[in-house]
């Protein structure tokens, strides 16, 4: 019998069914757009206009990520004569501000608006992992998706199991150790002057004999 996870609120790490790249449907172009609306970024009010949507941006990433094209060959029919390297720099910020990650929170809580759309968001959030670092890893096993994950779960660190073995099977093990252990220092520091005291001392100074 499997024992008790110690975090039943989190789901069970399952594999997104694999898509080859296809442009996106109307409605999963609103999706995209209610994402960057969850982040903060709608449509321009002020600066320099884009001459591409940040959904067709957005689209574009989501492209690259999917066919795994390094960045100089990144170009993509959604948002056309964008150059490879304004995409790649529009690609980080979006990671550092979270965009992939509120894509899987999104999935998480109201699903994604097709299995093809998941596989290319968990693709996208794959490719960010620097920007993600170790809390990336925990919020992809939080969210149940194996698919966002560089590798193999087994391969890559649980950062939740970790707190959790700290918190309730380490440290109240190691609390009891280290009182021991500080018991035991001074015990041995005790016996060491009680045998100071017993036995004396080997040679005794010229200093004491002629002081005394």
């Amino acid at each position: 019998m499997r024992p008790p996870s110690p975090f039943p609120d989190r789901p069970r790490l399952r594999r997104s069914r694999r898509h080859e790249w296809r442009p996106l449907t109307e409605g999963e172009r609103r999706w995209l757009g209610e994402v960057l609306a969850l982040c903060g970024l709608g449509p321009r009010r002020a600066g320099r206009p884009s001459a591409h949507g940040a959904v067709a941006r957005l689209e574009a990433c989501l492209e690259a990520a999917a066919r795994g094209l390094p960045w100089r060959e990144a170009r993509s029919a959604a948002a056309p004569g964008l150059a490879p390297e304004a995409l790649r720099r529009c690609f980080l910020r979006w990671a550092r501000r979270g965009v992939f990650a509120e894509m899987l929170r999104a999935m998480r809580f109201a699903g994604a608006p097709s299995a093809a759309m998941e596989w290319f968001a968990c693709l996208a959030y794959r490719r960010a992992w620097r920007a993600q670092g170790r809390e990336g890893v925990a919020l992809a096993r939080r969210c149940g998706f194996a698919s966002a994950l560089r590798a193999p779960p087994s391969w890559m660190p649980d950062p939740d199991m970790s707190a959790w073995w700290w918190q309730e099977v380490i440290r109240p093990l190691a609390l009891p150790l280290e009182r021991m252990c500080a018991g035991m220092c001074r015990l041995v520091g005790a016996m060491a002057r009680l045998g100071r005291v017993h036995h004396g001392v080997r040679r005794i100074p010229a200093w004491a004999k002629a002081g005394w």
